[in-house]
């Protein structure tokens, strides 16, 4: 059963980074719209639209990986727990950063009946110019290059 949960896991690792990748993408692309505002709630929302399966690729990575880790008796090598501990830190990471981030671009962009917008025009742009593209895709790619260079090369085995 061991290379089949390998493969779920590889699956969902494939799935992560595809459905993920929009939403990096997106993460990039509002920073290039100038400030206009529908081209930035098109990024969003379609950031968000990869969310759901974002996270059922999620699941298939940590359900293949536990249970190929649990098949085999990898629990005790400190390199596997030290990926699935990494994984759940940057999830909880990114939703404490990257999604209320997306969320307040999206808001930002989203015109009320009366013909205002909940940011100003410098808010708008603060917000774009600010750290937080950054911070979201560096932890997020050093995250990854760890989890990888752990499930590789696995220290300590």
């Amino acid at each position: 059963m061991y290379r089949v949960w390998v493969f779920v896991h590889l699956v969902g690792v494939a799935g992560f980074l595809v459905t993920h990748g929009v939403s990096m993408w997106a993460l990039f692309a509002v920073r290039a719209t100038d400030g206009d505002r529908e081209r930035i709630l098109e990024w969003c929302e379609t950031s968000k639209r990869t969310t759901t399966p974002m996270y059922v690729f999620l699941g298939l990575v940590l359900l293949g990986g536990v249970a190929a880790g649990i098949d085999a008796a990898l629990f005790a090598d400190w390199w596997l727990l030290g990926s699935l501990i990494l994984l759940v830190g940057l999830t909880a990471m990114m939703s404490v950063v990257a999604s209320p981030y997306m969320k307040r671009l999206r808001e930002g962009s989203t015109r009320w009946a009366d013909g205002s917008f909940t940011m100003t025009d410098d808010e708008l742009r603060a917000t774009l110019d600010g750290p937080a593209t950054m911070i979201i895709a560096a932890s997020g790619s050093i995250g990854l290059l760890v989890i990888l260079y752990l499930m590789v090369f696995k220290p300590g085995a």
